[in-house]
């Protein structure tokens, strides 16, 4: 968010002293043994526990795979990462250790079954030689078959059919497959490293995708809601302010916090023009919103309330500082959503919204320690969310805090009657401020949510133009990196590698694109109990399935200039 050097909150300050001096798949198949009674829900202690247990999940559920092939097997239990007794049924065939690795040791067709307790699960493998590759490539956006997309490992590009197929020949061990399209400006060249499937599903994204959306929204804001209005406001030096934007349409999770704010709009404070966030609305002065959302089901939420206009001189003169200024003023806010929105590509949408609805509900957060290299000072920012349909959660409730604190959300049933959510974001330097973050989901229980942990903060630490090798590094834990590269020239590329520390060198088939300055942004993403193997062989990478299946994600950037 840019605002010009005279603020419309010091115009606001200059204002308010005329008027007054006193002036926040289940996947896999499942058996169950039938020595079990399903009826019975008791601990060993005879006590209760209450509904049917979960089942075992694992992954992948169905894996190609050549003759030296090593990938991992991992598996859930509910919400909870698991690791079972693992057997596989033919060990000619295919080799599997107690942590989940499997080796592909002769060609054939086997099962591996996973205990957990009761449970069992069980994963089909088929073993081949020769590196045939079979490759389906789909819209990242959509999840439909692109037809005439060019596959490659390094030879000759094969098309991929009306179906987005293709076969290619000649894969032996990990390959590099470079996907992309004839017509660079409609969807980003990708490139998915160490790649040990041998039937896989593989995404392209729509340019444009880490962009604000291309479907403006707009509407007149009815502030007749919040809890001061007109005369009064003025006389107890207050002033209403509030956000509209957006649902989180493509996961929280993975929402770039700084686009929270739109592209400025002018208006007129006391006869002075100043550059503001299009959906920030005030009181007498901007009482209407502007904000974009991405082709889609979508939906718009909003707050707004009084802030002392004393403080907003300097309250709101960036991101960090908004956000900072807004949450601990949450409580005196009201809210509003509109759902059933339909945001087409080429049109617009005129929503008019009028918050209503007090914070009329407690939860309590509870927070593990910081990630390292974040200050142990800088509180954490909580959005609570409600509603997780086609068109993704909506905000509604703001905090922040270090350990465990309370804060203020509106009651589910005003959504969809689900408990919620919480998002939590640990950023370096301090929310808002563009450093690297960490996010991590809770889910409310009880009206308390606990977030068991955090990424580590991912980094991308080097890029050299000459030899294209670079070096990121991602927590341990996380299961895929994605790494989105945009060039000064306007080309752009996707690099998809498995989580922890990287060495590589970038492939540099496909479109060509300039590497003068770049600009690298790298999401890592925890998923519960699919590895980077499965999430390739089962097209788990596409942004719709991946939303669902993320724990938590961690995201950084960085900018590469020729010297």
């Amino acid at each position: 968010m840019k605002l010009s050097s005279m603020t419309i909150f010091a115009v606001l300050f200059l204002a308010c002293s005329k008027d007054n001096e006193d002036c926040c798949v289940e996947t896999g198949r499942v058996d169950t043994d039938t020595d079990t009674d399903p009826t019975d829900t008791q601990d060993e202690t005879g006590q209760d526990t209450g509904g049917a247990a979960a089942d075992l999940v694992i992954r992948p559920q169905a894996f190609v795979a050549d003759v030296g092939a090593s990938w991992k097997i991992q598996a859930s239990m509910g919400e909870v990462e698991v690791v079972p007794e693992f057997v596989s049924r033919d060990e000619s065939i295919v080799r599997v250790d107690e942590s989940g690795w499997a080796t592909a040791l002769s060609v054939g067709k086997t099962e591996i079954e996973a205990r957990w307790e009761q449970a069992l699960a069980i994963a089909e493998v088929e073993v081949q030689e020769g590196g045939m590759l079979s490759v389906q490539v789909v819209s990242g956006n959509t999840g439909e078959p692109l037809e005439n997309i060019r596959v490659t490992i390094g030879s000759e590009p094969v098309l991929t059919d009306v179906d987005g197929r293709a076969v290619v020949e000649g894969a032996s061990e990990a390959v590099d497959i470079v996907v992309y399209a004839e017509q660079s400006h409609t969807y980003v060249p990708a490139t998915f490293l160490d790649v040990e499937a041998r039937s896989v599903i593989l995404p392209l994204r729509l340019r444009g995708t880490d962009d604000p959306g291309g479907v403006n929204m707009s509407g007149a804001v009815d502030l007749s809601g919040t809890l001061l209005s007109g005369p009064d406001e003025k006389n107890a030096g207050l002033i209403t302010i509030g956000l509209a934007a957006s649902s989180f349409q493509q996961g929280a999770l993975f929402f770039p916090l700084e686009q929270l704010f739109a592209a400025n709009r002018e208006l007129s404070i006391e006869g002075i023009s100043v550059s503001v966030p299009g959906n920030l609305f005030i009181r007498d002065y901007g009482e209407s919103w502007e904000g974009s959302a991405h082709v889609g089901p979508t939906a718009v939420w909003a707050f707004g309330g009084p802030v002392p206009r004393a403080e907003l001189a300097s309250g709101l003169s960036g991101v960090a500082e908004a956000l900072a200024f807004l949450v601990p003023h949450f409580d005196a806010f009201t809210w509003t959503w509109e759902s059933d929105l339909m945001a087409v590509e080429g049109g617009s949408l005129e929503v008019d919204i009028r918050p209503e609805h007090a914070f009329d509900e407690r939860i309590e957060v509870f927070l593990p320690e910081l990630p390292d290299g974040v200050s142990a000072e800088t509180n954490a920012l909580l959005i609570a969310l409600s509603g997780d349909g086609e068109t993704g959660p909506v905000l509604t409730g703001m905090g922040q805090g270090k350990s465990s604190m309370m804060m203020s959300r509106i009651r589910p049933e005003y959504v969809d009657g689900h408990p919620g959510q919480v998002l939590a974001i640990a950023e370096q330097g301090g929310f808002g401020t563009g450093g690297a973050q960490s996010l991590a989901m809770a889910d409310v229980v009880d009206g308390v949510a606990t977030v068991s942990s955090w990424q580590s903060l991912s980094t991308v630490e080097g890029f050299d133009r000459e030899s294209m090798s670079f070096q990121v590094a991602s927590d341990e834990k996380a299961d895929l990196i994605r790494l989105h590269i945009r060039s000064g020239s306007g080309g752009r590329r996707d690099v998809y590698l498995s989580g922890g520390s990287h060495d590589r060198l970038l492939p540099t088939i496909g479109p060509t694109m300039g590497y003068g300055r770049t600009d690298w942004t790298m999401l890592s993403v925890d998923t519960l109990g699919i590895g980077y193997q499965a999430l390739l062989a089962e097209g788990g990478i596409q942004p719709s399935l991946l939303k669902e299946s993320a724990q938590s994600s961690a995201r950084a950037s960085r900018e590469f200039k020729a010297e």
